[in-house]
């Protein structure tokens, strides 16, 4: 073979070689599937918010009752250091501030716009 045939061999082979590790690559690169993972996200998230709606505000009032019946174990002096509507007052702010994250998920609809 002349020396441009051989160059003209070389170069084409070189180029299927480019080529074949070009479409390996982009055949073996994982890609996000943005619409599984929406789907995946809603079929948790739904169930989980509706459940938490109900069971945010009945452990709130579980735990009242528990801490109602330690407050009047209590003595008399440490019920008036500590006043039984301190802790009804901290445990309803932190029941509410829970309980606003499954409400606002509910009322903007969040799990409607992951369509």
């Amino acid at each position: 073979m002349k020396k441009i045939e051989k160059l003209k061999l070389y170069v084409f082979m070189a180029a299927c070689a480019l080529c074949n590790a070009a479409i390996s690559v982009e055949a073996a690169t994982p890609k996000f599937n943005l619409e599984k993972a929406k789907e995946t996200a809603k079929a948790w998230l739904n169930p989980l918010m509706s459940w938490s709606l109900w069971v945010i505000p009945v452990c709130g009032i579980v735990r009242l009752a528990i801490a109602g019946i330690s407050w009047y174990q209590k003595d008399e002096q440490e019920r008036e250091q500590n006043p039984f509507h301190r802790t009804v007052i901290t445990y309803v702010k932190w029941t509410i501030i829970i309980e606003m994250i499954p409400v606002i998920y509910t009322i903007f609809g969040l799990a409607n716009t992951l369509n």
